[in-house]
């Protein structure tokens, strides 16, 4: 999916600052003790659908993706005939060394840690990792949570896409 979008080079840059990216929060978290729950873990792509599913063959793109990645030398792991637990059969690509946190709990320690005052725009956040934007009336979180109100100038997440 990068690779369509910003050419061989652009993926390549793309998986290595998300890699980055993720490996300072856990460094940032580390080093602040910030508890964002930050934790060492493969990551694991899947087709949308089981082997089992008629429309696996049609919709299984890992091949491609696994192509893109030993063109680019980023490191991988492929199983064309895997399992992820008893739920799904069928390709698995794995990417070691990512990770996981919880984004709330570390936004809302960082915002503390760099003191970030009046000059940042108001944001919400809930318990349940939802964002709500003080400069727009929509909410995306049930009114029964009580928003508690962080500082940021900027909040980013990224999520695991393809290269191809």
């Amino acid at each position: 999916m990068f690779v369509v979008a910003f050419g061989e080079q652009g993926a390549k840059y793309a998986f290595e600052s998300h890699q980055w990216a993720l490996e300072r929060v856990g460094t940032i978290s580390r080093n602040e003790g910030i508890d964002c729950e930050y934790r060492i873990l493969p990551g694991i792509m899947i087709v949308e659908v089981p082997d089992t599913d008629p429309k696996y063959s049609k919709k299984n793109d890992l091949p491609d993706e696994v192509e893109a990645l030993k063109k680019l030398g980023i490191p991988h792991k492929y199983y064309p005939n895997g399992s992820v637990g008893k739920a799904y059969t069928g390709a698995v690509l794995e990417f070691e060394q990512q990770g996981a946190f919880h984004p709330t709990k570390y936004a809302c320690y960082a915002c503390e840690l760099l003191e970030l005052g009046d000059l940042c725009a108001n944001v919400q956040s809930c318990p349940d990792t939802s964002m709500v934007s003080s400069r727009t009336s929509r909410r995306s979180m049930p009114t029964s949570f009580r928003p508690t109100p962080i500082r940021a100038a900027y909040l980013t997440m990224t999520m695991g896409t393809g290269l191809v």
